[in-house]
């Protein structure tokens, strides 16, 4: 397996982990059926919807294609999605890769091809009515986490450090290495910063049934069923080459993949001026957000995303205090 990402790992972070491709598509980490309208403004209905990340050293995604809906009636993705569309992405100074509907608003490369880094990749879509919808995305350097820490509480001496995917696989969840216990030490990524404008976290827990590891006493039932599996930071710059994961952000005991993404313009971009992103990067170092009247779409004929990513990847497992 790459050291950096295997492929199917990349997938996975495409379809769960950043929190701009939930919301593009017209849902969020809470309800599968959100109106993108809700998040994005005052949009006109019928409106073009894309989503696409590009994840470096991994084949080149699904595109999915949807149009907005009206503000008063529930959303749903796959009745809004664009059927009988064009769907192409070129590289700039290389071949260009035609796309076939899979499903309803879903397209996927008929042939093979393995992102690159520092690339430009454009997508092109003419609809069934002749509507016309262009992005572009120059891909980030790789990224390579040089080693993933469990420090002391004194923030500096190392107790003990994970073992990689490359290493042993899956098996990497149960290595002593990779025991966790909540709410002890802090986990620290540690990686020579890729030249790039900044960074997401994201934390998936594989364990659907797995138990809580904060307190629950104050929570109503329906606040622990709400508690999220998967959740993502706000977009953070790095500067010294390391990132914390807080304990905060972890409600549930057993398996977890924990990512550090390196972003392009767009998605940077788009991520860092969502209202749900707009908050305090505490515990992250350096907030590169703001405030913004609405998200930032670098798509010409429509809104969504068409970006990239560099992303490595750690497993664990978390154990019960």
């Amino acid at each position: 397996m790459d050291t950096r990402l295997g492929h199917t790992q990349a997938r996975r972070a495409t379809l769960s982990l950043l929190v701009a491709l939930w919301i593009v598509a017209g849902v969020n980490s809470c309800s599968t059926d959100r109106d993108p309208s809700s998040l994005f403004g005052p949009l006109e209905t019928g409106r073009l919807v894309v989503d696409g990340l590009l994840v470096v050293g991994a084949h080149l995604p699904e595109i999915r294609l949807t149009r907005t809906g009206a503000p008063d009636r529930d959303y749903n993705a796959t009745a809004h999605g664009v059927s009988g569309a064009q769907v192409v992405v070129r590289q700039t100074g290389g071949a260009t890769y035609t796309y076939a509907e899979s499903m309803p608003g879903r397209y996927r490369i008929i042939s093979t091809h393995i992102v690159g880094s520092g690339r430009e990749y454009t997508l092109e879509v003419i609809t069934a009515q002749g509507e016309r919808l262009t992005a572009s995305t120059t891909t980030p350097p790789p990224l390579f986490v040089t080693e993933w820490v469990l420090l002391e509480n004194d923030g500096t001496t190392v107790r003990q450090t994970l073992r990689r995917f490359a290493e042993l696989g899956d098996m990497v969840f149960q290595a002593p290495e990779n025991q966790l216990r909540y709410p002890q030490g802090l986990l620290e990524a540690r990686f020579n910063r890729p030249d790039v404008l900044g960074f997401q976290l994201g934390l998936r827990g594989l364990d659907k049934n797995s138990p809580l590891v904060v307190p629950a006493d104050f929570l109503s039932p329906e606040d622990r069923a709400s508690l999220p599996r998967s959740v993502s930071s706000p977009i953070f710059e790095a500067e010294d080459g390391k990132a914390r994961l807080p304990w905060f952000a972890v409600y549930y005991a057993g398996r977890h993949v924990y990512r550090v993404l390196a972003l392009d313009l767009n998605t940077f971009d788009l991520i860092r001026s969502l209202p749900e992103q707009g908050g305090s990067a505490i515990a992250f170092g350096g907030n590169a957000g703001g405030d913004f009247q609405r998200p930032i779409f670098h798509i010409e004929g429509g809104i969504g995303l068409f970006g990239s990513a560099a992303i490595d990847s750690v497993g664990f497992n978390v154990l019960q205090p």
